[in-house]
């Protein structure tokens, strides 16, 4: 039996429950460690017999329902579910770095915002996880920054599913008022029926917060009621976004909370509208961290690091590429974390320690995080504390390049024209005029276009080529004797096609150039024809290869035609099973119903004792204590039942 109070410490079907990490009404959310792979999955623990009503209970199930239903990267992943004791346990995906609502707060805190692209990269995350939600008929219903959780990659996932809602087909709108009321539309704050277009409404309010790090109907200079709150909703009024973000951003979320559903984006027009933009920012890359890294190389020689940084640390000088790629992980932490206290302990010289070989990379990360922040430094959003764990890429580059800048700052540094010697004199020189440039482009262009034309240039040839000679005086001298050498060349001529006299004279030159051309023209027919004939080969391969698979594809078909009417029958076996499981809901809500008349009659017997004649009250109560515990057995089995049967059919129909 589980302790109803606290598991920690505790092992429960494979899993060692460490410490809760959140609370609710019903439930307690467990940190825990899968003992197979060490991995960390949230425990959630709900006293599903002992603390709720039959609709609460149905609704815990439903979550678990809902989540064996769903498989997407931005869904958390549903692990398992089981029954121990009187408690109900669900297993789902560790989300290692909180939610978006911590994201919030700690950009509020440290003053700082999120950057665009990384809101159009949440916003397709989530938009792609509601549009296979919608796919799967099912709606959120509470979707908020609470409700959405980032891991470890920096990528969030959409969870909570306790209001989730499954659509029938035949079923067009809801109209439970359920939700978060900063977030709820404005068709679901006044009871109208609503579709899945109210989650856009949802998302819409997000990605508005994560903009501008509030809610869009929120005022924060004054109280509002719930009553001030919804009246602010139905007017579908909030002060538009910052002008640092793009008009693209500022259309979409307009777009998205729009008063009547019907003017509102889809989850397709969403997803389709965030691969444009970021296809589009990808383009516009970020300088590279290669040519940020040269640069930090040059800003270092300035502040004669190789003499002040790098002896006292028994370090050689960095090469130009030093925290731009791997090189060795530990050693590049290491001389980061060191060359930024350095470069901080300029400001204010102090004793520094240096760190040892072996680090904790985590502790060494934190502190160094923090050391930046008091200094005045501030890391962009966008770069994660795992990537400078790393100790090179582009967030390592960024603070060291920003750590130097304000120290060159700092040295009121300025950058000189370069200093010219001639003749033994210092002086600036004064850059060539354009004309010049352009002369030496023209004559350089003349000269590849007709260089054999030109004597003057084969005289200078000659002269080099003399010069050299002179200067090389251990000169290889051949040994082949002339006659074997011209009896040689007499052998190959007619392979070479060259004449004997290559000396050309001047009447001979068009000739030469003609036959150059002439060649030219021959090679060029040659591979001309031969690329012809090779994509002519490729195109009937191709055509080939598509008539291989559309054969394949008809074989399959007809192959698995069985299986695919096996998994039918399955459907239509689950959807039966699923009609009578209801219609014994059904029962067990009348039997209820009639429990509860039965104890009112009992209370009214008991508090007006002379109205009972004959009627036999002990056996009554009895009965009626036994109708209760009967019901309670039969609705926890009838639970039971309906979670062991969906878990079966799923297996069944993921085998076939």
């Amino acid at each position: 039996m589980i302790d109803d109070q606290d598991i920690s410490g505790k092992v429960i079907r494979g899993l060692k429950v460490q410490k809760p990490i959140g609370q609710g009404k019903f439930s307690v959310v467990y940190k825990a460690e899968q003992l197979v792979d060490s991995s960390l999955v949230a425990l959630k623990m709900i006293k599903i017999f002992d603390m709720m009503d039959p609709k609460q209970r149905e609704k815990c199930l439903k979550e678990v329902r809902l989540l064996e239903s769903l498989d997407h990267p931005n869904i958390i992943k549903y692990l398992d579910s089981f029954i121990e004791g009187n408690q109900l346990f669900i297993a789902i995906e560790w989300a290692e770095r909180g939610d978006l609502k911590k994201l919030i707060k700690k950009c509020i805190a440290e003053d700082l915002s999120i950057d665009e692209r990384r809101i159009w990269e949440y916003l397709y995350q989530i938009g792609s996880a509601l549009k296979h939600m919608q796919e799967k008929r099912i709606m959120h219903r509470d979707l908020k920054p609470a409700n959405i959780f980032i891991v470890s990659d920096g990528n969030v996932k959409l969870g909570d599913l306790g209001l989730g809602r499954f659509m029938s087909s035949q079923t067009i709108e809801a109209f439970s008022r359920v939700g978060t009321p900063l977030y709820m539309s404005p068709e679901v704050l006044k009871g109208n029926g609503y579709d899945w277009k109210s989650d856009v409404w949802s998302l819409g309010c997000v990605i508005y917060e994560l903009a501008c790090l509030r809610s869009p109907f929120k005022k924060e200079d004054e109280k509002m009621s719930l009553y001030d709150l919804f009246q602010t909703i139905n007017k579908g009024e909030f002060p538009p976004l910052p002008n640092k973000y793009s008009d693209e951003l500022r259309q979409t979320v307009n777009s998205m909370i729009q008063i009547l559903p019907q003017n509102r984006f889809s989850v397709d027009q969403i997803v389709e509208l965030c691969e444009i933009q970021l296809k589009a920012t990808a383009k516009k890359s970020r300088v590279d961290q290669f040519l940020v890294m040269d640069d930090i190389h040059e800003k270092l020689k300035l502040l004669n690091y190789e003499q002040n940084f790098c002896i006292p640390t028994s370090r050689g000088p960095l090469n130009k590429v030093y925290f731009s790629h791997e090189i060795d992980k530990t050693e590049q932490l290491r001389c980061f974390s060191d060359i930024s206290h350095w470069l901080m302990s300029l400001k204010q010289p102090k004793p520094l320690t240096y760190l040892s070989k072996k680090i904790n990379p985590e502790k060494v990360v934190s502190n160094l995080v923090a050391d930046i922040k008091a200094f005045g430094v501030k890391i962009p959003d966008f770069f994660s504390i795992e990537s400078l764990k790393n100790g090179f890429g582009e967030s390592v580059c960024y603070v060291v390049n920003d750590l130097l800048n304000k120290e060159l700052i700092r040295q009121d540094y300025k950058f000189n024209l370069p200093i010219v010697i001639e003749n033994g004199v210092e002086c600036y020189g004064d850059p060539p005029e354009p004309m010049e440039f352009y002369e030496e482009i023209k004559a350089g262009m003349d000269y590849f276009e007709d260089t054999y034309e030109d004597e003057d240039v084969e005289e200078v040839v000659v002269e080099k080529k003399d010069d050299y000679r002179e200067e090389k005086e251990d000169i290889e001298i051949n040994t082949i004797d002339p006659e074997d050498w011209k009896a040689e060349c007499l052998r190959v001529q007619k392979k070479l096609d060259i004449q004997d006299n290559f000396e050309l004279e001047d009447d001979n030159r068009e000739v030469f150039r003609s036959k150059i051309k002439e060649i030219y023209k021959n090679i060029k027919d040659f591979w001309q024809a031969k690329s012809e004939k090779f994509l002519i080969n490729k195109s009937e391969e191709l055509e080939n290869s598509l008539d291989r698979i559309q054969n394949f594809e008809k074989r399959l078909n007809r192959e698995y035609q069985n299986e695919l009417t096996k998994a039918r029958e399955l459907a239509d076996q689950k959807l039966q099973i699923k009609d009578f499981c209801n219609k014994k809901q059904t029962n067990i809500n009348n039997l209820l119903s009639t429990s509860e008349k039965i104890e009112e009659k009992l209370d009214l017997l008991n508090s007006n004792p002379s109205s009972i004649s004959t009627n036999p009250l002990g056996p009554l109560k009895k009965a009626h204590t036994t109708l209760k515990k009967d019901l309670f057995s039969l609705e926890m089995q009838i639970s039971i039942a309906r979670h062991a049967k969906d878990h079966y059919l799923n297996e069944k129909s993921f085998k076939i």
